[in-house]
């Protein structure tokens, strides 16, 4: 039996998280409050800028900043989902507990990587 690799694994759970990232922002756009299109925006583009601050450029501390930014933002997205469209926060809530992993290496990254 063959190993899978992490990036195969992430690789995996990434394609499963931006599908119901894509389905959850079909329903914040069809009938959402401004409030939440707006949080839902800004998370997306915080997450993309993540992997080009983080793995492009290299600069690990920075990018904690901004995973802790895509957390604030994610959380409040969730708050306010849960008011308006429970599907919408049933289906961010996986991303936010990957939001979590992602932010608990970046930290541990950043401190044993002493520069």
């Amino acid at each position: 039996m063959r190993r899978r690799t992490i990036t195969e694994s992430s690789s995996a759970v990434w394609s499963v998280l931006y599908l119901m990232i894509a389905v959850a922002g079909w329903l914040i756009f069809s009938d959402s409050s401004r409030t939440l299109k707006k949080l839902g925006v800004i998370q997306l583009a915080l997450n993309g800028f993540w992997s080009w601050i983080f793995f492009g450029m290299h600069l690990i501390g920075l990018g904690m900043i901004d995973i802790l930014a895509i957390f604030v933002c994610t959380f409040a997205l969730l708050a306010l989902a849960c008011k308006s469209s429970r599907t919408v926060a049933w289906l961010m809530t996986p991303y936010l507990f990957w939001i979590d992993y992602a932010s608990a290496l970046n930290v541990a990254i950043y401190f044993l990587n002493p520069a």
